[in-house]
């Protein structure tokens, strides 16, 4: 008899571990699915221009310390396109603009801030 309590007694230990450990995961869930939140700046802009006419164009929520890369991905990513053609060194048929003033550096290296258009036109 005693070893049914104690069968008892442990089974009761294990679901009360099992019970605190998905409470944690559940609270480590929602913490770290809000701090992309906190981080949140402003918003964006980026049009594609194709020089032939056809735009696609895009806003979103920028975060801090996003670059210009991290919008064409962010855009990529939500209208289902590669963005590996605009950001290609040898491709020099795409050029960068930000706020109207052509780019003439790395995409990479220009940080965001709110309210920023940017362009990436085929010329």
């Amino acid at each position: 008899m005693m070893k049914i309590n104690k069968n008892k007694k442990n089974d009761f230990i294990l679901m009360l571990m099992a019970i605190l450990f998905l409470a944690l995961i559940g609270g480590f869930i929602f913490w770290f699915s809000h701090v992309k939140e906190r981080n949140i700046i402003g918003k964006a802009s980026l049009t594609l221009d194709y020089g032939d006419g056809k735009t696609r164009n895009f806003e979103g929520e920028i975060v801090k310390n996003e670059n210009l890369v991290g919008a064409l991905i962010q855009a990529s990513q939500a209208g289902g396109f590669t963005y590996g053609d605009f950001i290609t060194e040898t491709n020099t048929s795409w050029h960068w603009y930000l706020n109207g003033q052509k780019i003439n550096q790395p995409p990479s290296g220009i940080i965001l801030k709110d309210g920023d258009k940017i362009l990436i036109r085929y010329e």
